[in-house]
């Protein structure tokens, strides 16, 4: 179960990030519609995929509460009794 809901929300944290790439490339594909604007599609695209399924991965092997946990969060902010008195 814990392995599905982190798929689940990995899922939907990929399909997140990929959505703007995708506009840009067809926002670039409507401004150039000839080969340079395919090429523009395609290369966004396929970068944006790489992209999402490193973050699925990520989220999948580690969880998202991980993720957002102590390494990437101010450590600042746990003692603030100690920093409100300096």
């Amino acid at each position: 179960m814990k392995l599905f809901l982190r798929s689940l929300i990995g899922f939907v944290l990929a399909l997140l990030a990929i959505l703007p790439f995708i506009f840009l490339g067809l926002s670039l594909y409507d401004a150039f519609p000839n080969i340079y604007g395919i090429l523009a599609l395609g290369i966004i695209s396929v970068l944006s995929l790489w992209m999402a399924y490193g973050i699925f991965n990520l989220i999948r092997k580690k969880g998202l509460l991980k993720i957002l946990s102590y390494p990437f969060s101010s450590p600042d902010l746990d003692n603030l009794k100690k920093n409100k008195d300096e």
